[in-house]
């Protein structure tokens, strides 16, 4: 009976970690914890701006839309860099909706620029020249094949949509 309450005793005793190492594993996954909360935090105002970017668009506020956008890319690079470079398997889940909602912004937004009625292709030209000649901060994140075909499904209900 004295040996198996001895046997009994706290797991961390007898543990393969020592409870200092328990310790920095307690700590390492608050961190992340904590990383992960801003990336989710950051990743809604990136959702918010491409969602308002469309709403603009469909009012046929171009100029909003492309201020939401250029926002949207600016967030969403902040948080590559700052967040997801040194852990990428955060780039999951809400990092990765939010290059699909700022994918379908994009999408969406350059089909009503390219199908505005407007036969003027040198002034399509002059725009496509201007938008290339910026400065590279200001181009999007590319997103990965699954993100851009999630982008690509929604951007399609929003043609639909427009079509009603």
């Amino acid at each position: 009976s004295s040996s198996s309450s001895s046997s009994l005793s706290s797991p961390l005793s007898s543990s393969v970690l020592s409870s200092r190492e328990w310790e920095d594993l307690r700590v390492a996954y608050e961190a992340n914890d904590e990383r992960r909360e801003l990336v989710i935090k950051g990743c809604r105002d990136v959702q918010k701006a491409a969602k308002q970017a469309v709403y603009a668009a469909h009012r046929g506020n171009i100029s909003q839309a492309r201020d939401l956008i250029e926002k949207a890319n600016v967030d969403i690079k902040r948080l590559q860099q700052d967040l997801i470079a040194d852990a990428p398997s955060l780039r999951y889940g809400s990092f990765s909706g939010a290059l699909e909602e700022l994918a379908e912004a994009e999408l969406f937004l350059q089909w009503l620029e390219e199908d505005d009625g407007n036969d003027d292709d040198d002034k399509d030209e002059e725009e496509r020249r201007r938008r290339e000649s910026e400065d590279n901060n200001k181009r999007p994140l590319l997103p990965r094949r699954q993100e851009l075909a999630s982008g690509l499904l929604d951007y399609s209900g929003y043609l639909g949509a427009l079509s009603d």
